[in-house]
């Protein structure tokens, strides 16, 4: 079945995440509950809270709402919590948005704007500027930060508005290009264990003034990376979700009178073997016409020459009969080795079009998608490209990316400060 653009219909579809119910509105939601005149920059806030002193935003990397139900037992006060219901507590899940990534997402929460706004627009892309290919997590060979996001933060907007924004993590996120593109504003304290993420939090919110607004957005990233190393599910993976879930009840036990709590993730993560999947070595045909291959192995976009480009970088029509058998070329491939329900094979003008970076892709971001997308649907399908991933890509056996309702489903808990 398909829709009237004629692509297939998606459930859920990446637009919903920048719905007012999706990531894109999560933080700003949270935000308005401090009555200091910070309205979020895209959707209207989805839930109207009582008005609080603080709010503590919590984004867990890689907790996707599957994963929450699937191994509940793991995870008895997220279990409390999505089952509790009520005035105090509201869980429901919601779309991150695509692609279903940390460099996407972070950005997409931290600013309150959709992908083709904040032009975080994959794991890893093409800068048009330099036509260099860059990866948004390393940021090894990339632009300046500042430049390449320039929109405000949500963080920053609410210091600018007299809100302490104190940001928790690891040491060494502080001051990476990511998180200066990505989450500026406000102070950063670092915590590298879990008893100092939680104990920092909480300090940030006891110690506000009486009448001093405050928010505290905590980041944690290790149930993401001990999914991708040995896959969600598996022992190491459950034993990290379990002191997640410790210290997650120790914070809601810990939180002052009047502070709203808010959870999410930036995506979801099936566990996939990669290592006997698709590969363009297997299939060097793919790579003709192709000047670049980027994204990730279940979001891989495919730039075609730069004689496709204008100087400034924006982004024009490319060759129709190029694009065309580029598309239909790997459309066919893939199908024929991996199955008609694999991926989806679209131009970049066919994804813009239906929405999903957003409503609107703002001109100078348009070069940084590829001319052609490749978006698994299959929830055990990647492709990996030698020329694109390291060797050891092959090891990982947690993954996400794609458009599979396990990768862009999180969470959407907020715990309502009495």
């Amino acid at each position: 079945m398909s829709d009237v653009s004629g692509l297939p219909l998606l459930d859920p579809h990446p637009r919903r995440g920048y719905a007012p119910d999706g990531l894109q509105g999560h933080l700003g939601s949270l935000a308005a509950s401090l009555g200091v005149g910070v309205p979020a920059p895209g959707a209207a806030p989805v839930r109207e809270l009582p008005p609080a002193q603080g709010v503590v935003s919590v984004l867990l990397d890689g907790l996707g709402w599957s994963l929450v139900e699937r191994y509940a037992g793991h995870a008895p006060f997220l279990r409390q919590l999505l089952r509790s219901g009520g005035p105090e507590v509201t869980a429901r899940p919601m779309v991150c948005g695509y692609p279903s990534t940390t460099a996407a997402s972070l950005a997409t929460h931290a600013t309150g704007l959709a992908p083709g706004e904040h032009g975080h627009l994959g794991y890893a892309v093409r800068d048009p500027q330099r036509d260099v290919v860059f990866n948004h997590l390393s940021w090894k060979d990339g632009p300046d930060p500042l430049e390449w996001q320039p929109r405000p933060t949500l963080f920053g907007r609410l210091a600018d508005a007299g809100v302490r924004v104190a940001r928790v993590g690891h040491q060494r996120f502080a001051t990476t290009a990511l998180t200066r593109a990505a989450q500026r504003g406000g102070s950063y304290l670092p915590a590298d264990d879990l008893d100092a993420w939680v104990s920092t939090g909480l300090e940030v919110v006891r110690g506000a003034r009486p009448t001093e607004p405050v928010v505290a957005f905590l980041y944690w990233p290790t149930l993401d990376q001990v999914g991708h190393r040995t896959g969600p599910g598996s022992m190491e993976w459950t034993a990290e979700l379990e002191r997640i879930d410790a210290a997650l009840a120790e914070l809601v036990r810990g939180l002052p009178r009047g502070v709203h709590l808010g959870l999410t993730a930036d995506h979801g993560m099936l566990a996939i073997d990669a290592s006997a999947g698709f590969t363009t070595a297997d299939h060097p045909h793919l790579l003709t016409g192709v000047a670049a291959v980027a994204g990730e192995p279940r979001c891989r976009y495919l730039y075609l020459p730069r004689e496709d480009e204008s100087p400034a970088g924006r982004a024009l029509p490319a060759d129709p009969s190029r694009l065309a058998d580029v598309a239909a070329t790997w459309r066919e491939t893939i199908t024929t080795h991996a199955g008609p329900d694999a991926a989806l094979v679209l131009t970049r003008e066919e994804v813009v079009a239906d929405g999903w970076f957003g409503p609107t892709v703002a001109p100078e971001h348009l070069a940084r998608i590829g001319d052609v997308v490749v978006a698994a649907t299959d929830p055990t399908f990647t492709v990996v490209d030698p020329s694109a991933d390291p060797q050891s890509i092959t090891a990982m056996r947690g993954w996400h990316g794609g458009i599979h309702p396990e990768e862009l489903l999180v969470p959407d808990v907020v715990v309502r400060g009495a």
